[in-house]
């Protein structure tokens, strides 16, 4: 019980984070309905248990954005991460084709969704008190982004706007 109410306090938090920063860019319904397939009982679980402990404190991975890797965690966790990125498009990783020989190619996101994912970044660290190193924040994450150039333009945008102000 402990692990789930830690990770549905954190994960209160980071939608109200989103939220606020998703009005400020002006698609508050991106932000109303961000992460809400973790509100799932079985996602939530898989969630739970692998970012808390019994007391509801964050362990391994989990507890740093920045040295997260998905690709160390279990099967049960990496499915369930999976549903999570298809039904959440503000993914970037829904937005790539993966061609033979494991070739990647990025398709153009939506301006919503782009919206969402920048203020996805920008909430892990606003919550940690650094709103602005949202910058930093973006290129230091711990793992590369693949994206459409148009995306990456619409992201440098979004970040100087948030930057500014």
């Amino acid at each position: 019980m402990g692990r789930c109410l830690g990770f549905f306090r954190e994960l209160i938090a980071h939608k109200w984070s989103v939220f606020r920063i998703c009005c400020r860019l002006h698609v508050p319904w991106r932000g109303f309905w961000h992460d809400w397939d973790k509100c799932l009982p079985g996602m939530a679980k898989v969630y739970a248990t692998v970012f808390y402990n019994e007391r509801g404190e964050r362990i391994g991975d989990g507890a740093r954005p920045e040295g997260y890797d998905p690709a160390r965690q279990t099967e049960r966790f990496q499915g369930a991460r999976l549903k999570h990125i298809r039904r959440g498009l503000h993914h970037w990783e829904a937005w790539v084709v993966i061609g033979h020989g494991g070739k990647l190619s990025a398709l153009e996101m939506p301006d919503a969704y782009c919206k969402e994912m920048v203020a996805d970044v920008a909430s892990l660290w606003s919550t940690r008190g650094h709103v602005q190193a949202v910058r930093r924040a973006w290129s230091d994450s711990g793992y590369i982004r693949v994206l459409h150039h148009l995306t990456s333009a619409r992201v440098e945008c979004l970040l100087n706007q948030l930057e500014g102000g």
